[in-house]
């Protein structure tokens, strides 16, 4: 026996057989996701182990159903549900657009994303879509909510900012 225990053929086909186990048991186990910055809008801001259910649409941060809140059609973060119920919104910019003609909806998108990104201002698109039967056509009509008192700065930001694009 002692002779087995401690010849190096065996010693080595032991430790052979250990690794390729370990490889196959390695194999068949999921990879654990890592959160990457490629991924992280997958999870939830708040609890990094919960999926995103819905990105909150004034900060555009990806939250978990937990710290969601819904309005109407919309999702906001919880601070920012407060701010909603908080302040008077109105609709400053009101446009319809088509597949063929998404330019003035990409230029909002990015305006409204520069606004909160650098000047943490609030402000949400809401867009509805109908069918136009006449044309055959899907139309997209996209309205600009803001709080009533930052009305005129965003108008006059947002016309600098079509100019400039």
């Amino acid at each position: 026996m002692n002779f087995i225990m401690f010849n190096p053929i065996f010693i080595f086909l032991i430790l052979t057989a250990l690794c390729i186990f370990s490889i196959i048991i390695l194999q068949r186990s999921p990879p654990r996701q890592k959160i990457t910055p490629a991924n992280e809008k997958n999870f939830c801001i708040n609890h990094k182990d919960k999926r995103t259910t819905s990105l909150c649409h004034i900060c555009n941060a990806p939250f978990c159903e937990d710290c969601i809140k819904n309005h109407t059609t919309l999702s906001f973060c919880l601070e920012h549900f407060r701010l909603l119920e908080k302040y008077q919104w109105i609709p400053i910019l009101s446009f319809q657009i088509n597949a063929e003609e998404s330019q003035d909806g990409l230029i909002l998108q990015n305006f409204k994303e520069m606004i909160w990104n650098k000047e943490k201002i609030p402000s949400y698109i809401v867009v509805e879509y109908r069918i136009n039967f006449e044309e055959d056509l899907i139309e997209s009509h996209i309205s600009y909510f803001t709080r009533k008192q930052d009305q005129d700065l965003l108008i006059e930001k947002y016309q600098v900012f079509r100019e400039s694009t």
